[in-house]
């Protein structure tokens, strides 16, 4: 089984929580620290209501999503509306779903320097507290500096462009070509 370290804290506490919860592997993605907020800034908009046929017409379903659109901003003509009916427990249903599609835009940042030309600090040793371990000397390095697809055992702190990643003693640290981190304890499985 593998956990995926996601949110504000999912790089630093993921190990942690991984390893009390008896899992060996640890995926920390490129924009762990926004993956919630990304996933759902991208996502398209979306109202449906239903009921039992012969309930609520299907004019009034339909009004009832356009009115859920019109509170979020999106006016009528952008959104497509489709009716579907279906049973449920014995008893016939119906449905109105309203969806908008997010226009995806694609943008260009000038004045960007390459990753792979820019220079990234070397790794360095400093002295960390780890829980159950006390204080040891911690390789502190870039995410960058972190050859793709080569272990390096804890601890470590991987310093990634918006979070940073802790690899407690007795886990290792590999980046794979997309940038990911992927955490494995290092401790046999019994």
């Amino acid at each position: 089984m593998t956990a995926l370290g996601f949110g504000g804290n999912g790089a630093t506490h993921g190990a942690a929580i991984a390893e009390a919860a008896g899992i060996r592997e640890l995926v920390v993605l490129p924009f762990a620290p926004v993956f919630s907020a990304y996933g759902a800034s991208t996502v398209d908009i979306r109202h449906r209501h239903e009921s039992p046929a012969g309930e609520v017409s299907e004019k009034v379903l339909t009004g009832r999503v356009l009115r859920d659109m019109r509170s979020e901003g999106i006016q009528g003509h952008d959104v497509e509306v489709a009716v579907s009916r279906f049973e449920r427990d014995g008893t016939e249903w119906i449905a109105v779903e309203g969806t908008y599609e997010l226009p995806h835009v694609g943008l260009e940042q000038p004045g960007v320097t390459d990753a792979e030309t820019s220079a990234v600090p070397g790794p360095r040793q400093e002295p960390v507290h780890w829980p159950g371990h006390g204080v040891l000397d911690t390789t502190v390095l870039d995410s960058a500096a972190l050859p793709a697809e080569e272990q390096l055992a804890g601890p470590v702190l991987v310093d990634a462009s918006a979070t940073t990643c802790c690899v407690p003693p007795g886990w290792a640290v590999t980046r794979d070509d997309n940038g990911a981190l992927r955490l494995t304890s290092l401790a046999r499985s019994n």
